[in-house]
């Protein structure tokens, strides 16, 4: 999968999850009289009707600085990239702290984005690395509450409620991740649409294929490409259809996009572009997918790569101020100065950037607000990884207000290269097709970067 999907503390709970609550069972939530410094000041549910306005520190709420001498109490909602990226960088500046992370799947760490490359991983007779809950909580000294809903933010005591304690934080971070985008199809089979979002989605939809199995994926942006590439080259028989006119029509320009493209179908995958799906029927063979124009596609199983939707339901519910995504600023805060959002689910100074490098920056960005060390964001530069190993692409790419940028290309015999520089002649953008990734680490050390980049 593409970069920066983060896993979520939203996502649905396994069996295996299940057995491991039941085993950990109640005492995860800690009697603040037998509070220790690894552990959140928690409450447990039951005590809620004695305490009506919850326990809370609401002096300390009302500012965003921490007493000096105090060990604060973070709040981590989600367990995916945003959050445990999160929860490491604070712990290199803090190592006193308290990190409780609430996530509602079972915790464990993994690469998102390698979830749409398993079979090429499995070829190569490598392994997909899972971290446990456990281990995770040993490595970053933290705890992982896991299994666990939040069911409200009370931002005026500083308040996280779950299913079962309430939790007080000095500073609380969302990295609720987003939600694969539904598609919208007439037919009686939408319920047969397979969205891999998460570990567990990866799993069912690799036990749905089978011998001659054929596939059709919705949608031809990263995720859909790198599917693409990944099944086609495992052998099976691969159609991708998408309303835009070339592939990955919302990152590259037309001249990459069809040079991915034809690397693409030259191993077997059928691009129907410029079409929407119309309808999706169950046939005796399988299912029936009916496009614009009149084009109707066969298939046993249909993946949908048509883009995340953030999740911010959470934040809406308790006021903070939500767009597109959660509304945060240069500082990764959001409209209430204790609580901050980080990840697919933040839309930063107005923009959207669902990507792991934007994380990663973003995540330094927010540590260094909390600790008083100026750092915003601010506009910067995006780097985009496409996992597609017959055409590897790399971007990196501004982010504009409007206007298009004016592309320069060489072509060689086995990759493209695409530039855009300003009135300069300095270097401010690049797309780096097929064998001439290698460039990318030269290149980026000498592209413009904004002033403002932490």
């Amino acid at each position: 999968m593409s970069d920066g999907r983060d896993t979520s503390g939203t996502r649905r709970v396994s069996a295996v999850g299940k057995r491991e609550r039941e085993r950990r069972g109640p005492s995860r939530y800690v009697d603040p009289a037998e509070q220790t410094d690894s552990h959140a000041r928690c409450y447990p549910r039951r005590w809620r009707h004695r305490h009506a306005h919850v326990p809370s520190r609401a002096g300390a709420c009302r500012s965003h600085e921490t007493p000096p001498g105090s060990v604060r109490s973070f709040v981590i909602v989600g367990s995916g990239f945003a959050g445990y990226t999160a929860a490491r960088d604070i712990r290199r500046r803090d190592k006193d702290s308290r990190i409780t992370m609430v996530t509602s799947d079972d915790g464990s760490f993994y690469s998102k984005p390698a979830l749409s490359n398993l079979f090429s991983i499995a070829r190569k007779n490598s392994h997909f690395r899972v971290t446990s809950a456990a281990e995770m909580e040993r490595e970053l000294s933290l705890t992982v509450l896991a299994n666990t809903a939040v069911r409200a933010i009370h931002p005026a005591s500083c308040v996280v409620e779950t299913e079962e304690a309430l939790l007080e934080y000095s500073e609380l971070i969302l990295a609720v991740g987003a939600s694969a985008r539904p598609l919208s199809v007439r037919g009686d089979a939408q319920d047969s649409i397979c969205y891999v979002n998460d570990l567990e989605s990866s799993i069912d939809f690799k036990n749905r294929l089978h011998e001659g199995c054929r596939i059709t994926i919705v949608g031809a942006g990263l995720v859909g490409c790198e599917f693409a590439n990944d099944l086609a080259a495992a052998g099976w028989p691969v159609d991708v259809v998408d309303i835009a006119e070339q592939p990955l029509a919302a990152i590259l320009p037309p001249r990459c996009g069809q040079y991915v493209r034809d690397r693409l179908e030259a191993i077997g995958v059928r691009f129907h572009l410029g079409r929407s799906v119309d309808s999706i029927e169950r046939t005796e063979r399988g299912l029936s997918i009916a496009l614009q124009g009149g084009t109707v596609l066969d298939a046993h199983v249909v993946l949908g790569a048509t883009g995340l939707l953030p999740r911010v339901e959470l934040a809406k519910a308790a006021g903070l101020r939500v767009s597109r995504a959660i509304v945060v600023d240069g500082h990764l805060r959001t409209s209430n100065g204790r609580i901050y959002a980080l990840g697919d689910c933040a839309e930063v100074l107005g923009s959207w950037r669902p990507f792991i490098s934007t994380i990663t920056m973003s995540s330094r960005a927010l540590v260094a607000a909390i600790f008083a060390q100026v750092a915003p964001v601010q506009p910067m530069l995006r780097m985009i990884t496409l996992k597609t190993p017959t055409c590897p692409v790399v971007a990196v790419l501004r982010d504009r207000s409007g206007g298009v940028a004016e592309w320069t290309f060489h072509e060689g015999n086995e990759g493209l290269q695409a530039f855009v520089r300003d009135s300069a002649g300095r270097l401010c953008e690049y797309v780096l097709c097929g064998s001439e990734v290698t460039r990318h680490p030269e290149l980026f050390r000498t592209v413009e970067k904004p002033s403002c980049l932490p």
